[in-house]
């Protein structure tokens, strides 16, 4: 049989088409993006490895956790403390649908490396138990919780903080503008405790109070700071004006004759 060139051509595509089709498929990878604090939509994951990599431009705290659909932590997949890149990779003991839970104040981008977590076709996934993508009622349910929580604990957390204040205060009175900018430093950096959410509470919205709680309060404490540096320093500025009008005051110039007064009538006659 003789090889033309027309036969070798649909020999080779025949060969092409073949080796597309046994190639396993590949599921694209999933990303997620955003600015500031929020939760993912409830995303599939099956069993095995998980890679996650990330990158973060704001100066604030940035920390994401992977939950499941109970609102309960199964890793963490970042922590930094101001602009960060890396990679994490997460253990994931069973198939199901999970979200991410991101604490952040500036831009920020998550991408689920290649396969993992999330191989085979739509009707493996079905049969093991792991939805589709676009399924995110779930999601937007733990959205809910999480605000529901969030709006809790920024009213359990009140206005101002008389403590600070005071901080403020001191530091305004003894360093002027350097000293209110400490305090306010400090009540922004300074640990805080969340009370117990309000019962019924579930892991969802119990992440949601403490987060609001301490976003709250942290932002009353900076604030209660500053006023009370204000104060401070226009003591502090009151006081110097003070001083400095009474030094000028005593500081006369003595009149001719050295005795401040008129000089002496020597009482002359011609």
């Amino acid at each position: 049989m003789r090889c033309t060139p027309k036969s070798a051509t649909a020999f080779w595509s025949a060969v092409v088409l073949l080796v597309l089709v046994t190639l396993p498929a590949t599921a694209p990878a999933q990303s997620f993006s955003g600015t500031g604090q929020q939760a993912t939509e409830l995303f599939p994951l099956a069993a095995g490895l998980a890679v996650f990599e990330f990158t973060y431009a704001g100066e604030a705290p940035f920390v994401v956790q992977l939950l499941d659909t109970d609102g309960k932590m199964v890793g963490e997949v970042a922590r930094a403390s101001g602009p960060s890149s890396g990679s994490r990779a997460i253990r994931i003991d069973r198939n199901g649908r999970y979200l991410l839970d991101v604490s952040a104040t500036g831009a920020w981008t998550i991408r689920l490396r290649g396969d993992s977590g999330a191989t085979g076709s739509d009707p493996e996934r079905r049969a093991a138990g792991v939805a589709r993508p676009d399924s995110a009622s779930g999601g937007e349910a733990v959205n809910a919780a999480l605000q529901k929580g969030r709006t809790a604990g920024i009213a359990a957390a009140g206005k101002l903080n008389a403590g600070w204040g005071l901080r403020g205060l001191l530091g305004g009175t003894l360093a002027g503008p350097i000293g209110l900018g400490v305090a306010v430093h400090y009540a922004g950096r300074s640990s805080i405790d969340a009370p117990p959410p309000p019962a019924p509470a579930d892991a969802v919205f119990s992440k949601g109070f403490r987060e609001g709680y301490e976003t709250r309060m942290r932002a009353n404490r900076r604030k209660s700071a500053f006023v009370g540096g204000m104060v401070g320093t226009a003591i502090l500025t009151a006081a110097l004006i003070h001083f400095i009008d009474i030094s000028g005051s005593g500081s006369g110039t003595p009149g001719n004759g050295g005795s401040g007064g008129n000089p002496p009538d020597l009482g002359i006659v011609r």
